[in-house]
C-alpha cells in the first residue's frame, strides 16, 4: 500500500512539473528579458491547472508501475500531454472558426438574395411587338406547385414596376427577340409562383427584356426574389417610370 502511495505522489509531482515547465518557461523568459512585462494571473492560474490535469493523467498511467519505469521516461511522456491537449484544442478551434465561417458566408448570401433590391429609375418605355405578333403571356398553373409569400400564385398587372430578366443593345435586334422566343417557351422554376407575361420594352438605346410588370414595388420585389432563389441564372431586375 505504502509502495502505491509513493509511486502515486511521485507520478503526480512528476507529471505536474513537466506540464507546468513548458508553459511557465515562456511566461517567465520574456518577463525577465523585459522587466516591464508582467504575467497576467489568469494565464498563471491556468498553468497551475494545466499541471494539476497532467500530473492526475501521469498518475494514472504510472501510479502503479512509477518505480519500474526510468523517471526521464515518465518525465518526457508527462511533457507531451500538453501538446497532445493543444493539439486537440486547435483542432476544435480550427473546424470552429471553419463552421462559423461557412455559416457566416451563407448568411451573408441569403441575405444578398432574399432582401429587397430599390427599383432603377428609367424614362418611360415603349412596348414593343414580336415580329409576327405572337404574345408573351404565359400563364403558370396555380395548382401545379405550392402556395408562397403566404397567397396564391402571383400574377402579373399593368403597372409601372418591370421586373428585366435581360438587357440588350438596340443593335442587336436579332438576339433580343431569340432570347424572347427561348424564354417564352421555357418553363421556369419561378413560374410555379409567379406567372411570367415576357414582354419587351425598348429605351432610347437598349431593349429590356421583361418577366412581368406590377402596379407595387413590393409585388414586383417577391417577384425579383423568387426569380433569384429559383432562376439564379438570369439577371433579375427591378425599374420603374
Amino acid at each position: 500500500m505504502n509502495r502505491l502511495i509513493r509511486n502515486l505522489v511521485a507520478a503526480f509531482f512528476t507529471g505536474f512539473v513537466g506540464g507546468v515547465a513548458p508553459f511557465l518557461s515562456m511566461q517567465l523568459l520574456p518577463s525577465l528579458l523585459n522587466p516591464e512585462l508582467s504575467i497576467a494571473s489568469r494565464d498563471t492560474t491556468a498553468i497551475w491547472l494545466t499541471g494539476l490535469l497532467v500530473g492526475a493523467i501521469t498518475s494514472i498511467v504510472y501510479g502503479k508501475t512509477f518505480d519500474t519505469e526510468k523517471p526521464r521516461e515518465v518525465f518526457a511522456y508527462a511533457l507531451g500531454v500538453p501538446a497532445v491537449l493543444i493539439a486537440t484544442v486547435s483542432n476544435l478551434s480550427t473546424k470552429y472558426s471553419a463552421a462559423s465561417q461557412v455559416s457566416s458566408t451563407q448568411e451573408s448570401l441569403t441575405a444578398a438574395v432574399l432582401s429587397p433590391t430599390v427599383p432603377e429609375m428609367i424614362s418611360e418605355p415603349t412596348e414593343v411587338t414580336p415580329p409576327g405578333g405572337s404574345s408573351g403571356m404565359a400563364w403558370a398553373n396555380p395548382g401545379g406547385g405550392r402556395t408562397v409569400w403566404g397567397g396564391s400564385v402571383i400574377l402579373p398587372q399593368q403597372g409601372r414596376f418591370l421586373v428585366v430578366i435581360g438587357q440588350f443593345n438596340v443593335t442587336d435586334t436579332a438576339a433580343a427577340w431569340a432570347e424572347y422566343r427561348r424564354l417564352q417557351g421555357t418553363a421556369l422554376r419561378t413560374e410555379r409562383y409567379a406567372a411570367k407575361s415576357i414582354a419587351m420594352f425598348r429605351l432610347e438605346s437598349s431593349f429590356l427584356l421583361v418577366y412581368s410588370r406590377h402596379s407595387s414595388v413590393e409585388e414586383a420585389n417577391k417577384v425579383y426574389r423568387l426569380l433569384r432563389i429559383n432562376d439564379p441564372q438570369l439577371p433579375a431586375r427591378v425599374v420603374s417610370y
